[in-house]
């Protein structure tokens, strides 16, 4: 699995800060409005550790993850994710 983090930022918000920090052994954490995407090639899962999140992708369509949720993806292709407020989420395939 390959991962790109984007940078998002709401109108207002300072241009210099990251919203999305790899935190190692953690996962991803994302400040709100935080987004991360990245490609599926077989099956994935993508675990809400704190927070709430939206993901969206093949298979899945869009559903929002609270803390201990797991959304599971079994087709190939791109999912995005955005946290709705500060979050920590971690991604396996």
């Amino acid at each position: 699995m390959s991962a790109r983090i984007h940078s998002a930022r709401a109108p207002g918000d300072d241009p210099y800060t990251s919203t999305a920090v790899i935190t190692s052994g953690l996962g991803v954490q994302l400040a709100a409005h935080g987004i991360v995407a990245f490609n599926v090639k077989k099956a994935a899962s993508v675990a809400c550790i704190a927070g709430e999140l939206w993901v969206t992708g093949p298979g899945i369509g869009d559903r929002v993850l609270r803390a201990g949720d797991v959304a599971e993806v079994h087709a190939r292709g791109r999912i995005v994710v955005e946290a709705l407020i500060p979050s920590v989420l971690s991604a396996q395939h």
